[in-house]
C-alpha cells in the first residue's frame, strides 16, 4: 500500500493493516524550539541535528537541543 493510499483510512482500517513485513522499525526524534528571529530553515536544521544525535546514540531516542530545555519556574 502506498502512502498516498493511507490517507483517509479509518482507525479500524489502519489497525487491520499487516505491518509484519516491515521488519524492525526504529524511531529517532530531534526536537528544537522556535527562537525569536528563527527562520523555518534554521529551526528545521537544529531539529535535524538533534535527530542525527539520536540516531548516533543508538536510535529509539528523543534528543532535544540543549538550548531548548527550559528550567522550571522557581
Amino acid at each position: 500500500m502506498q502512502l498516498s493510499q493511507l490517507k483517509g483510512l479509518t482507525l479500524a482500517q489502519e489497525e487491520a493493516l499487516d505491518l509484519s513485513k516491515l521488519g524492525v522499525v526504529t524511531i529517532s526524534i530531534g526536537v528544537a524550539v522556535w527562537r525569536p528571529g528563527d527562520s523555518r530553515k534554521s529551526l528545521v536544521a537544529r531539529a535535524d541535528q538533534s535527530m542525527y544525535q539520536a540516531k548516533k546514540g543508538g536510535r529509539n531516542q528523543v534528543v532535544a537541543e540543549a538550548s531548548s530545555i527550559i528550567s522550571p519556574p522557581t
